[in-house]
């Protein structure tokens, strides 16, 4: 019998009958209580006043991935909510990477949207971990309203049925924090500017807000300014960190913040700093008495070093855009060039322009990395 098995059912769902093609099932009996081997994990948060993003993840134990045949998911939201999109699909590697915002995902999923659920199934059994993102329409908020699951694996004599956790309303995340991608270069020796906007989507005011900042690089706090682009009363009163320290930097609002707000601050990058700098951060808000915690986005600064910038990339911007890598290419063609270079260029071009170096033999230190 298979290592993973847990319970053995067959149920005739339209989920269940689609996977089911092409497979043969036998009943077997129920199977003896044993561990776990799947996990589900479930994180969701506003990105917009009337849309929450759903980052699900799956994961298996690696003596029952490889007995699994087909792979399948439920997930059922709220009444008048509806499913807006998939973002993003993530697996082994790519799934482990994701919060660094290294990859676009492999499309592998297969979709069907329903009225209040939607399916998620795949033919060809992907990796694991298994990350999705997508997105739901939100009509009316209720705190006890749930986001609930459930996972089909199949094997090729037995289908197990995991129930996934559910996700209270009351319990997602309401903060939505974007980051100016403006700043993807640094100068060593000089100051770098960061542009972080928080948004609250989920309405009711919040009695206290604690945003923090991490750099990994010896950075020292050079200016801030906090604004409030769509308030014109008071700004709130917000406690700032010390101009001259290091990071962690903390701004903590005594009063009731008002959103969006803007954090704008600048940093004074050492000399002795290269490579990619990598930002962090998380924000800690009381709502409803609640103390709740959301992570900032991860953003990665790339410094302005001609040794390790791509030499077709002319305005020296982390990113080949078309002109230059055509023109690179004709450099190739009229024997000026190395091909290898060329061929690189075009690749990072056509993989989303953007790219970072790491630390092997070119023209592999460069890759390709989405937008951040």
């Amino acid at each position: 019998m298979p290592a993973c098995r847990k319970n053995t059912t067959m149920k005739a769902g339209p989920l269940a009958i689609v996977l089911a093609a092409g497979f043969v099932f036998t009943p077997a009996s129920p199977a003896a209580a044993q561990p776990d081997v799947f996990s589900v994990n479930r994180q969701v948060r506003f990105t917009e006043p009337t849309e929450v993003r759903v980052h699900l993840t799956i994961s298996a134990d690696a003596s029952c991935a490889g007995n699994i045949q087909a792979l399948g998911l439920k997930e059922t939201f709220p009444k008048g909510w509806a499913y807006s999109g998939l973002y993003g699909e993530y697996y082994g590697e790519e799934a482990l990477a994701l919060s660094s915002g290294n990859s676009a995902g492999t499309k592998s999923v297969l979709v069907t949207p329903w009225k209040e659920s939607v399916d998620f199934y795949w033919i060809e059994v992907p990796p694991f971990p298994v990350t999705l993102v997508y997105g739901l329409m939100v009509s009316a908020l209720d705190p006890e309203d749930v986001i609930s699951g459930m996972l089909f694996v199949f094997t090729q004599s037995e289908e197990i049925d995991f129930p996934s956790p559910e996700t209270r309303a009351g319990d997602m995340v309401c903060l939505a924090s974007t980051r100016d991608p403006g700043g993807l270069v640094y100068v060593p020796g000089q100051d770098v500017t960061v542009r972080l906007q928080i948004d609250n989507f989920c309405g009711g005011a919040m009695t206290g807000l604690q945003a923090t900042e991490i750099w990994d690089i010896p950075v020292t706090l050079a200016s801030i300014e906090i604004t409030y682009p769509e308030y014109g009363g008071i700004s709130p009163e917000v406690q700032l960190p010390e101009l001259g320290i290091g990071s962690p930097f903390v701004f903590n609002w005594l009063t009731p913040p008002v959103f969006p707000l803007v954090i704008e601050y600048a940093l004074h990058v050492p000399m002795s700093v290269s490579g990619p700098v990598q930002i962090t951060g998380e924000a800690l808000y009381m709502q409803g008495g609640e103390l709740t915690a959301a992570p900032l986005p991860t953003q990665y600064l790339y410094g302005d070093n001609p040794d390790r910038l791509h030499p077709a990339d002319a305005d020296r911007d982390w990113r080949i855009e078309i002109s230059e890598a055509v023109y690179y290419i004709s450099g190739w063609q009229q024997g000026i060039e190395p091909m290898a270079y060329a061929i690189r260029a075009a690749y990072l071009w056509q993989a989303g322009e953007y790219y970072r170096y790491v630390d092997t033999a070119a023209p592999r230190c460069w890759e390709s990395r989405t937008r951040l």
